[in-house]
């Protein structure tokens, strides 16, 4: 019960209305419980309503996604970090960056292995 009245007041304060209750929620609600523990669950559900990602506004924080996400949504709560889709393109660029440069150092590597080689 704690991670849906948790969930519920939370998506009260955001949206100025109650979630819809039914079968479907209740399910999603006893997996979430068995995927991050009792003890988080509540947690986790009331940090998913203070995610601002697009993909959650969009949809008005469904908990099916909740549920889809659990696992990241508790790791963004016990690291204090959101994930947002800018931030994953910036991370997604930085490491093209770094695998562009490690392709260069190894082309840069390998000329000037074959220039040792071929001056002998």
């Amino acid at each position: 019960f704690k991670p849906w009245a948790n969930y519920a007041c939370a998506y009260r304060a955001r949206y100025g209305t109650w979630p819809v209750w039914n079968q479907k929620s209740a399910a999603n609600m006893s997996q979430l419980v068995d995927r991050v523990g009792a003890e988080r669950a509540p947690r986790v559900a009331a940090h998913y309503l203070k995610l601002n990602n697009q993909f959650y506004t969009a949809r008005m924080h469904p908990v099916s996604l909740l549920l889809q996400d659990c696992e990241s949504i508790a790791t963004q709560l016990a690291t204090g970090q959101q994930v947002t889709q800018a931030k994953a393109r910036q991370v997604d660029s930085t490491q093209s960056n770094l695998s562009n440069a490690e392709e260069a150092k190894r082309i840069m590597a390998e000329r000037r292995q074959q220039r040792e080689t071929s001056s002998c």
